[in-house]
C-alpha cells in the first residue's frame, strides 16, 4: 500500500480539513468520533500527533518550513504525492 501524503502547509493543513480526514479513513463513526474528540484535547502539534498515531499510512509534509509545527511531524518536499 502506498502511503497517503496530506499537505499541511495549504489550506488542507487546517486543522478542521484534518479533523474531517477522520471519516474518510476509518468506517466507525463512533470511533471516528473518539479520535477527533482526542485530536482536539490541545494545540495544533497534539492533533497533528494523535492523527499520526490513528493513520500511520498518512504522511505529511509541506513544500516550506512551518513555524510552530514540530519539525518530527511532518517532512519539506515537493515530491509527487498522492492528496487525501
Amino acid at each position: 500500500m502506498k502511503d497517503i501524503r496530506l499537505n499541511i502547509g495549504g489550506p488542507k493543513g487546517n486543522a478542521f480539513y484534518i479533523l474531517g480526514t477522520v471519516s474518510s479513513l476509518i468506517d466507525d463513526e463512533e470511533l471516528a468520533k473518539a479520535i477527533r474528540d482526542e485530536m482536539k484535547e490541545s494545540d495544533y502539534n497534539h492533533l497533528l500527533r494523535t492523527y499520526l498515531r490513528y493513520f500511520s499510512m498518512v504522511r505529511l509534509y509541506s513544500e516550506s518550513e512551518l513555524n510552530g509545527v514540530d519539525d518530527d511531524l511532518y517532512e519539506v518536499t515537493d515530491s509527487d504525492i498522492i492528496e487525501l
